[in-house]
């Protein structure tokens, strides 16, 4: 799959339920006052700063991948580098409830032991940081982006993300 068919797949799941209906974890994580708070997305055409808890994740994604440069191109997430966009693609992506908590949690103690919450942090605030590492790893992003890069169809992509899971599950 390519970008595009991620996007198609996203602008989906939006018709297909009514507003409201689907809480991400991602978009609460935003709302709670971590993640990313400035720079890139939250920059509306360079004139000035969004509040990041007034854009979805969903919108998030769909505004960066859908446009002519990225949308046709091969998924890269494992390099994104802002927390809330790197947990709402693990979201859709089926990643268990529990591990996605684990997640948030590294980031939000990060966080909270820095006092970094509702302070301004643009999309390198964790480059390089072994908290980061670990979100990424809790999230299992490199092994999603090799799936989606793998699968022709968005079920298939949820299988493969269980299947990854049951079998990590196992081993630990």
């Amino acid at each position: 799959m390519y970008n595009i068919d991620v996007c198609n797949y996203i602008k989906k799941m939006k018709i297909d339920r009514p507003a409201g209906q689907i809480k991400y974890i991602a978009d609460e994580f935003v709302k709670d006052g971590y993640g990313q708070t400035c720079g890139g997305y939250l920059d509306i055409n360079g004139k000035g700063k969004t509040n990041p808890a007034t854009i979805s994740q969903e919108d998030h994604f769909l505004s960066y991948y859908n446009c002519d440069g990225r949308s046709k191109g091969n998924p890269s997430y494992q390099y994104l580098r802002c927390p809330q966009l790197l947990l709402y693609i693990a979201e859709i992506a089926g990643v268990a409830e529990k591990s996605l908590i684990s997640a948030c949690k590294t980031i939000k103690n990060y966080e909270d032991e820095n006092e970094l919450k509702y302070t301004s942090k643009n999309g390198n605030y964790l480059w390089g940081k072994k908290e980061f590492r670990e979100f990424k790893t809790q999230l299992y992003i490199s092994s999603i982006t090799k799936i989606i890069k793998s699968e022709n169809d968005w079920s298939a992509v949820l299988e493969q993300v269980e299947n990854m899971e049951r079998r990590t599950s196992a081993i630990r």
